[in-house]
């Protein structure tokens, strides 16, 4: 008798996702391919279709890489999908069009459309430098796990893990950006560290309100942060740094994906 209860009990909430799922499909990422669409009809441009496509992926690629990273140096998640999880609940089968509209929003809106006057619009970065920023980050990131792993072993600590979030181990989780981010402030554009800022805290609101629509569509979260958190845990101050460093990697996805069409 309890057995067949709780496989009624399974059979509705299989139901009532597969009718929230219908509902997110279409009144969320219909809209979205609706408006990628007519965008790129009306600028006669269906390479945006090929940026959304990209942008999507990276997106997704990009929200497993920082949240495997975040792993490896905090006990717990930074944050996690509720629906349809891929890697570890790090993304989510239905993101791949919010990170297409995502990228459009940091790249397309803030750094390419001529309407927003920024000293670098018509200036142009070269193959080196992206390269150069790439290099950066990656060679920084291997420095500050390397040291990370010698500091554990100096000290005889039981874990790599730090025991708790601070600004002094937040700093040292972000560096490999703000290493990056540097080079671009000191040798191309001081204007980078304001539209990154801006795009950041733009994006961190766009998240919001998208989050709020997943939550009435859902009827639960899409995704739940772990750390200060609040407002049914899909939102968290803590994430703005993320959000900046959104827009570097999304500028620089965009500058690659523009050298390669």
């Amino acid at each position: 008798m309890f057995l067949n209860k709780n496989k009624k009990s399974d059979s509705i909430k299989l139901l009532d996702m597969e009718i929230s799922l219908s509902k997110y499909y279409l009144k969320i990422l219909s809209p979205i391919i609706f408006f990628i669409l007519t965008l790129a009809f009306f600028r006669n441009n269906f390479l945006i279709l090929v940026y959304f496509l990209l942008f999507g992926l990276f997106g997704m690629a990009g929200e497993v890489a920082i949240s495997f990273l975040w792993d490896i140096f905090y006990p717990q998640k930074f944050w996690g999908y509720q629906v349809q999880t891929l890697f570890k609940k790090y993304s989510s089968l239905l993101n791949l069009a919010p990170w297409g509209l995502g990228g459009f929003i940091y790249w397309f809106c803030f750094i390419k459309w001529p309407f927003i006057y920024l000293d670098f619009i018509n200036s142009q970065l070269t193959k080196e430098d992206l390269a150069y920023t790439a290099l950066i980050f990656f060679v920084s990131q291997f420095l500050v796990l390397a040291i990370r792993c010698l500091w554990v072993r100096s000290f005889k600590s039981d874990k790599f893990e730090f025991k708790k979030v601070n600004l002094f181990n937040l700093f040292y989780f972000f560096l490999p950006f703000l290493a990056s981010l540097g080079y671009l402030i000191v040798f191309i554009d001081s204007t980078f560290l304001p539209l990154f800022m801006v795009a950041g805290f733009i994006a961190f609101i766009f998240e919001y309100l998208f989050g709020k629509i997943c939550y009435c569509v859902l009827g639960h979260s899409l995704w739940v942060y772990n750390y200060s958190s609040f407002d049914n845990k899909h939102i968290t101050f803590l994430s703005i740094p993320f959000f900046i460093e959104g827009a570097f990697y999304f500028f620089w996805v965009g500058e690659f994906i523009k050298i390669l069409f």
